[in-house]
């Protein structure tokens, strides 16, 4: 693995080490220079959910996680519909958060870039929940 592969891989450990405590997303087991092994966490991304869509409970289960996670300092900065696990349990889990932006990542331009990603994280979630929810709605339609 090149070095900026490396760098990469360490930076979202140390990430996901950080954001453990919220439970916002899945816990590291272990991790090497060029391997991460995190739990499994049961659920669904909105992205397999091409089909069925999105209720209103769950978007604002998805609204709420981000929040949170922006609450805690962080923000996403490439959130989508592969990145948004719903758990059986309730739970949102954000998944792959290399791009996350918070306390020290990066070293200098975080604070610049933190308001900036807690708005994309907005837009791109409200997007991902329009759409998921036009597909339930048309699911609806098509079979009533």
């Amino acid at each position: 693995m090149p070095a900026l592969g490396r760098y990469l891989l360490r930076r979202e450990v140390a990430i996901l080490r950080m954001l453990a405590p919220t439970g916002l997303v899945p816990r590291v087991l272990a991790s090497g220079d060029d391997w991460l092994e995190m739990e499994f966490v049961p659920g669904e991304t909105v992205s397999s959910r091409r089909k069925d869509g999105i209720s209103g409970a769950e978007a604002d289960r998805l609204r709420a996680a981000v929040e949170s996670f922006h609450a805690s300092g962080y923000a996403h900065g490439d959130l989508g519909r592969r990145d948004l696990l719903l758990t059986p349990s309730g739970g949102v889990v954000i998944l792959d958060v290399a791009t996350t932006v918070g306390p020290g990542w990066p070293a200098c331009l975080g604070p610049l870039l933190l308001a900036w990603a807690r708005r994309r994280d907005r837009y791109r979630l409200e997007e991902t929940i329009r759409k998921a929810q036009e597909r339930r709605h048309a699911g609806r339609t098509h079979f009533a």
